[in-house]
């Protein structure tokens, strides 16, 4: 059965990965009778993972962060899961020095 979305309420989760920590963001998006679209925060977990720290210095990734990293991503899966069910999951990837303003 598919869901209509053109009036229900659906969450929305998003993993931002960067060079000091993760992020996760879980929102609920309602679109009302007139069509516009309102957004709430459910859910904002920060990690802070210092990357950039191992690229720097040794321009790789420890194995020791690699599993933190691992962990993490596992645990924000969880969390998005409650959230949002099991859904599959759309990765996107921007690199902010591509950015066209």
């Amino acid at each position: 059965m598919k869901t209509d979305i053109s009036t229900s309420t659906f969450n929305l989760a998003a993993i931002d990965i960067g060079s000091n920590a993760a992020r996760l963001l879980v929102k609920s998006v309602r679109r009302d009778e007139d069509g516009v679209l309102h957004f709430q925060k459910l859910q904002f977990v920060r990690f802070p993972l210092r990357l950039g720290v191992d690229v720097f210095f040794s321009r790789k990734i420890s194995d020791e962060r690699e599993v933190q990293f691992v962990r993490l991503m596992k645990a924000y899966r969880q969390l998005m899961i409650l959230y949002t069910g099991p859904v599959p999951l759309l990765p996107c990837a921007m690199h902010a020095t591509d950015a066209r303003f």
